[in-house]
């Protein structure tokens, strides 16, 4: 009987670790399918419009001999939009397939994202206007577009969550906004204004950690 028993148990493991070798034999492909094509995207880049490739992979400190902590709580910022990112994106490949709050998380992560990018590449100042010749309140027109449809869908959702964080991230980013709208560029309107979306970007992030943490946790009861 027992080594019957010691058989069946080294056939389980034997399968376990076949399914395990599989399951990272693909996370392995995908990761490196990811980092090829977008060291190709910045290759083709630096051939297309002649910029050095150094000039695409280095610090940006480094290349403009500036110091450390110049654009420092932009940073940071651009720092926590990311993190806020991850834990959706994470959130979401956590739960089932099935479950009703996945969808909520993936657009969310999307969401998150594309303010990271905005925040660390300037999409809506410099990208979309100068290099795509798409005009800047356009821009922000279709962002605003896109807050709508989100709170449109998934409002019902966040009012069972802490949903005042996200009311405060909103308050004070839409603020900062306004100043940037309304008041001239000097030095303690300019620190008001970054203040007040670096604030903001605070609660975003407050708000879906806590939104990411509640929902796999009600998750793991139900399962």
């Amino acid at each position: 009987m027992k080594p019957r028993f010691f058989a069946l148990g080294n056939q389980q493991l034997h399968s376990a670790a076949l399914k395990q070798h599989s399951v990272t034999r693909r996370m392995i492909g995908w990761i490196s399918l990811f980092v090829v094509c977008l060291l190709l995207i910045l290759y083709s880049f630096s051939q297309f419009d002649h910029i050095p490739l150094s000039t695409l992979t280095r610090d940006p400190a480094d290349i403009t001999g500036v110091p450390f902590y110049f654009g420092i709580l932009s940073t940071l910022g651009v720092m926590l939009w990311s993190a806020a990112t991850g834990i959706c994106a994470v959130g979401w490949l956590l739960l089932d397939p099935s479950h009703a709050q996945r969808r909520f998380l993936a657009a969310s992560a999307l969401l998150s994202g594309l303010l990271t990018l905005d925040d660390a590449i300037l999409l809506h100042e410099r990208v979309f206007p100068v290099h795509l010749h798409i005009p800047e309140n356009l821009v922000l027109a279709g962002y605003l577009a896109l807050g709508i449809a989100y709170l449109y869908y998934f409002l019902p959702r966040m009012l069972s969550t802490d949903y005042a964080l996200f009311l405060l991230a909103a308050g004070f980013m839409g603020l900062s906004i306004v100043f940037d709208v309304i008041m001239p560029f000097y030095e303690l309107a300019t620190f008001t204004e970054d203040s007040l979306k670096f604030i903001g970007i605070v609660f975003w992030l407050s708000y879906f950690g806590r939104t990411v943490q509640g929902i796999l946790a009600a998750a793991k009861r139900q399962g």
